[in-house]
């Protein structure tokens, strides 16, 4: 069965990248003009999305704000935030990104690997709530989230990195932000893409078909309990490979059979073993889903 180890992990071939390489291709950033999402829940939050376009991949970050916050009422302290302010501003910046990839001929599926800074932890079950009605539930992208000090007035920040066709026209980024009809419609034809692509077949690693000359994406996404790698603790897969690049989702250490932190501490004193144990567990848990 695939995950089994009948001996220690090989180790795989690194190549390093000079430190004067920059791509090839010509990239393209466009600004969005920080218009507002159109629905009223979302109508005090104004999003800055821009695009960054390449010839196999479309880079897109999103920065949201308050409009009626000042930031002598949050202190500079982006993280006063409730649960209501992280799902509606996330709610809008994930709108304008589903409206920008119907003109960059892509959707969801598309996509690689997501960042989503959040400025307080504690909304990190608000955020994952929002996050499943947009993201595919079936082969989702990998995902870091971590906590980061955010400006005043912005509870979050995210940024994708979808797969693209090298045919696909990069004018299209231009366009402004669809209509929130459009966006219910783009929403309705992602749906109805994830349906295509599900299948009884059961292993880990999921081929997505590459049509209009789209890289080839595979996925690694498991939900249950297994001895090798920790499960899913959020709406994501643990790899993403394309474009010869595997995207790993965030690791913390987690022991894979109960799913709890290993090494507690009993003492001050076994901090050193308990740092060197954690990142041992953590790596060993990226080494086995990269592999």
């Amino acid at each position: 069965m695939y995950g089994q180890q009948a001996g220690p992990i090989a180790a795989a071939d690194v190549v390093q990248v000079p430190a004067d390489w920059q791509p090839t291709s010509k990239t393209l950033s466009v600004k969005n003009g920080g218009q507002q999402n159109s629905a009223d829940s979302n109508s005090n939050w104004q999003v800055e999305l821009v695009s960054t376009l390449s010839e196999q991949h479309v880079h897109i970050t999103c920065s949201v704000s308050n409009q009626k916050t000042s930031s002598a009422e949050q202190g500079g302290k982006g993280a006063a935030f409730g649960a209501a302010d992280t799902t509606a501003a996330l709610d809008a910046v994930l709108s304008d990104v589903t409206a920008s990839l119907v003109r960059l001929g892509i959707s969801w599926s598309c996509s690689i690997f997501v960042h989503l800074y959040l400025a307080d932890m504690a909304q990190f079950a608000a955020a994952n709530e929002v996050y499943c009605q947009f993201l595919p539930q079936v082969n989702p992208p990998s995902r870091a989230c971590v906590q980061v000090p955010l400006p005043a007035g912005c509870p979050l920040k995210l940024d994708v990195l979808f797969a693209r066709s090298s045919s696909a026209d990069i004018s299209a980024a231009a366009a402004p932000i669809a209509s929130l009809a459009e966006q219910q419609q783009c929403q309705e034809q992602q749906q109805h893409q994830q349906q295509l692509h599900l299948s009884d077949d059961q292993q880990h690693y999921s081929q997505q078909p590459s049509p209009y000359n789209w890289p080839e994406r595979r996925v690694l996404h498991v939900q249950s309990i297994s001895s090798w790698a920790p499960s899913c603790i959020g709406p994501y897969s643990q790899a993403t490979a394309c474009t010869g690049l595997v995207y790993l989702a965030g690791q913390i250490p987690l022991d894979p059979a109960s799913m709890a932190i290993i090494s507690p501490l009993r003492s001050p004193t076994d901090v050193p073993h308990s740092i060197v144990a954690q990142v041992w567990r953590t790596l060993r848990s990226c080494q086995a889903v990269a592999v």
